[in-house]
């Protein structure tokens, strides 16, 4: 209704180290498997939203995951950030992680935090 555009963005913890403390530099089935789940889900998303006649695009990164959500949302010029909120639990109240910490702390703009549903 409003005319906004979305951008979805899933970023993959960098698992450069640990390639480099196991001496290979290709990436594990593992990391293969999460790349190939987090693509997928970053197209369902792109095409849900096209259904529901709202612009969408997506972007998978790998890397420091706050540092990249933040220079998506500068770079693309973002007037709200939406981040998932952790699962850890934390003394009985909610938890907010280390990555949405950073992104509420530094981000330019607002950043609305979600719980998991359910």
């Amino acid at each position: 209704a409003t005319g906004a555009e979305v951008r979805f963005v899933h970023v993959l913890g960098d698992g450069e180290l640990a390639r480099a403390l196991d001496g290979t530099d290709q990436r594990t089935p593992v990391e293969e498997r999460r790349t190939r789940a987090a693509t997928s889900l970053l197209q369902r998303l792109v095409a849900q939203a096209h259904r529901e006649g709202v612009r969408a695009d997506s972007a998978g990164l790998e890397g420091e995951p706050a540092r990249l959500v933040l220079g998506q949302a500068r770079s693309w010029g973002a007037d709200l950030v939406v981040i998932g909120r952790s699962d850890v639990p934390a003394t009985g109240r909610p938890y907010v992680g280390t990555v949405t910490r950073h992104v509420l702390e530094f981000s330019d703009g607002p950043v609305l935090v979600v719980p998991r549903p359910g």
